[in-house]
């Protein structure tokens, strides 16, 4: 099992990711890439701050503003974490999709439409109210200048993230009964006894589960600066306690443990 290994800042990297340090859909393409053993110099800038490092990066493929993108040797730039997936997959000559039902893609598409956006706000409502905890997170290996300036800033940038992402106490509850849902049907299909969504190898709906999931667990990935469930602030740390047995966060905890290597 396992992954081929990136190489990673080295010289015949040909590849640029732009992340943001604490997204779970930065971590879904960073792990693709990883994957499929591509070379790549991550950049990491922070929420607000990456408004201008999309401008500059010649973002032309679509996607918005939204991170992660990747340029390719040739220019191109892929402008999300499904086109990521999908250009690693094509390296890999389809093994990540191997196997993969009608199902199996109705459950990846909300995983990502739905699980994704749904973690994100239902972190954030909680994470947000606390800013000794979630700006370090923000800036994790960030450009210094850039740190400096999201610190400075940060009095303001996070009510703006609150904002925008439209993030209250009736649209949290809502997220974490959304993220149940799905997390549900994922587990209805490892019911079966499968070892992966995909059956007998590790696939890309996994590495999607994993990824999205990943900041529900108390897995540690340096990559992903997401601190320990004792570390969070209530009633999240609870509630996140709870939900630790639930069978589709097993098998988040497996895939990690098992096929996130570099």
């Amino acid at each position: 099992m396992g992954n081929r290994p990136a190489r990673l800042y080295v010289a015949e990297v040909t590849h640029t990711l732009l992340t943001i340090p604490i997204s779970h859909f930065c971590e879904r393409g960073r792990w693709a890439l990883d994957r499929a053993g591509v070379s790549y110099v991550e950049r990491r800038v922070p929420p607000l701050l990456h408004l201008r490092a999309v401008r500059a990066f010649g973002a032309g493929a679509g996607g918005g503003s939204s991170l992660p993108k990747l340029r390719l040797p040739d220019g191109r730039v892929l402008a999300d974490s499904d086109a990521i997936v999908d250009y690693a997959d094509g390296l890999l000559d389809g093994a990540l999709g191997a196997g993969t039902t009608a199902e199996l893609r109705a459950l990846e598409v909300d995983l990502g439409k739905v699980l994704g956006p749904a973690v994100r706000r239902y972190l954030y409502h909680t994470m947000l109210d606390h800013p000794s905890r979630v700006v370090p997170m923000l800036v994790d290996r960030a450009p210094s200048l850039d740190r400096a300036l999201f610190r400075i800033a940060s009095p303001l940038v996070l009510p703006l993230m609150r904002k925008g992402m439209n993030i209250r106490a009736e649209t949290a509850a809502r997220d974490r009964d959304k993220l149940h849902v799905v997390l549900d049907r994922a587990a209805d299909l490892l019911a079966d006894g499968r070892p992966f969504l995909h059956g007998d190898t590790f696939g890309r709906v996994d590495l999607t589960l994993a990824s999205l999931a990943g900041p529900l667990t108390d897995v540690a990935h340096p990559p992903v600066p997401m601190p320990g469930l004792a570390s969070l602030p209530e009633p999240l740390r609870a509630e996140l306690t709870a939900l630790q047995s639930h069978p589709a966060l097993a098998h988040v905890r497996t895939c990690y443990q098992l096929e996130r290597r570099r």
